[in-house]
């Protein structure tokens, strides 16, 4: 995700830089880095990174609840499927 807005930030720096000039491309990186390097961006951008994995943690591990319930299922199935062959065998 955060390669993903550093390119992001890439093509629109260039994209403005281009049209702009270089003088004011350069003041806009100037700003953008004095923008990314505050602490309170620092500390909003590792509170987003650290809900972030949370949530890849949390749907991770109900993905991984929902295939021990399928196969659980699966199983079931199977074991009756077994069971009404087995009596219709007989």
């Amino acid at each position: 995700m955060g390669k993903m807005w550093f390119v992001a930030g890439l093509a629109v720096g260039y994209v403005l830089g281009a049209r702009a000039g270089r003088e004011t491309y350069d003041q806009i990186a100037r700003t953008a880095k004095q923008i990314w390097e505050n602490p309170t961006v620092q500390e909003a951008a590792g509170v987003v990174q650290a809900q972030t994995g949370r949530l890849v943690d949390t749907a991770r591990d109900k993905v991984g609840l929902t295939a021990d319930k399928i196969e659980t299922t699966a199983d079931k199935a199977n074991r009756k499927l077994a069971n009404a062959q087995s009596r219709l065998a007989s």
